[in-house]
């Protein structure tokens, strides 16, 4: 009786990127408010961990760094394991969603854990041990937005998501944080947009299969430069990026390079404040989203259907070739065996433009 008397308990595993951890904020969300849950505790991956603290309506957030377990004894692993488990073991959860779409997570979350429903996607029949499953197109997500998906997840529990936009909160303090590093990189005020020329970091060695080339940027800088005055140019991206700086110093325009000197919450502020963010289809792009403002993003391998801007905005442009090959990341693969990657690298930053001026894009601003 005491169990069906309190409110719900549940746990929700995502443990990727920053693009997969946006796309399940609408849930979090309606968890909380709409089923109205008691707790809401996730297990993440290290890299999403200041991005999930940036939603309001998660309790406690578990990070699994499995690339730490890889430099560590399996003595210590068992150790973190158990600790994990006995904690979650807790909490007497009530309901799972699991979208890390292997059997891992839902094997302990059925036979230690005892979670009565455990909801997921099930891919290739690969999570047997889910009993709210909704199973995937053969080849992956395909034809709508990952967040459709998500809402149709939600729908085997009786829920229905209100408001599928994913929502970031950012304090005064970190707000505060941004400007400070914009300051000291040499913003005096006023206008600036946010370039990012890298990204796809999930995709490890192969990111730049999701990148358009760098120098392009530069080129496409000068030409929008016609239209529209970006005042100063603010530079995101890892530290590893840092090499992209040389080529933007001859624009006329101010540079700001903040090549690893940012944290995720700091980024996301920084973009806020954005006249416009132009980038590569990655976790940057997906906080430029969230942030409703004006956004040009450049998309190879990946469908922008599927991982593109959500909900779609006139003023956030997918640019692409279009070529009869896009998207080739299917199956949750990309084609490793492509060399030339002709849909980012044949997409000239005149082309680019072009797009742009099709849409009326640098109507939006116009005073």
């Amino acid at each position: 009786m005491e169990n069906q008397a309190r409110k719900e308990r549940i746990l929700v595993v995502q443990p990727y990127g920053i693009g997969d951890t946006l796309f399940i904020f609408p849930l979090l969300k309606a968890l909380k408010l709409q089923r109205d849950a008691e707790r809401l505790d996730v297990i993440i991956g290290p890299r999403t961990r200041q991005l999930m603290q940036l939603c309001p309506y998660v309790d406690e957030i578990h990070v699994i760094d499995k690339d730490l377990w890889k430099r560590i004894s399996k003595i210590a692993v068992l150790r973190e394991k158990i600790k994990l488990l006995f904690h979650c073991a807790s909490r007497h959860y009530d309901l799972a969603f699991d979208f890390s779409m292997q059997p891992e997570y839902s094997f302990w979350a059925k036979f230690f854990l005892r979670i009565p429903i455990i909801a997921g996607f099930n891919y290739k029949k690969r999570n047997i041990f889910l009993n709210k499953p909704l199973n995937l197109p053969e080849q992956g997500y395909s034809g709508k937005s990952v967040i459709e998906y998500v809402c149709d997840l939600a729908g085997l529990i009786g829920l229905d998501i209100a408001d599928k936009k994913p929502e970031l909160r950012l304090s005064s303090n970190v707000e505060a944080a941004a400007e400070k590093l914009l300051k000291d990189g040499g913003w005096s005020g006023g206008r600036y947009i946010v370039v990012s020329a890298g990204g796809g970091a999930t995709w490890g060695m192969d990111a730049y299969y999701k990148q358009w080339p760098p120098e392009y940027f530069v080129q496409f800088l000068k030409l929008l430069g016609v239209f529209f005055d970006p005042g100063a140019i603010v530079l995101l991206g890892t530290d590893d990026e840092r090499r992209f700086e040389k080529l933007f110093s001859g624009l006329s325009a101010p540079i700001i390079p903040l090549f690893g000197e940012t944290d995720i919450a700091e980024a996301a502020a920084i973009i806020k404040h954005a006249a416009l963010f132009i980038g590569n289809d990655g976790g940057l792009a997906h906080i430029a989203s969230c942030q409703d403002i004006p956004m040009a993003v450049f998309y190879g391998p990946a469908d922008p259907k599927v991982y593109g801007p959500y909900p779609s905005r006139e003023n956030a442009v997918v640019l692409s070739r279009r070529l009869p090959c896009q998207p080739c990341y299917q199956y949750f693969r990309y084609n490793k065996s492509c060399q030339d990657i002709a849909c980012l690298r044949g997409l000239l930053p005149e082309d680019a433009l072009a797009q742009l001026n099709e849409r009326r894009f640098f109507e939006f601003f116009k005073k």
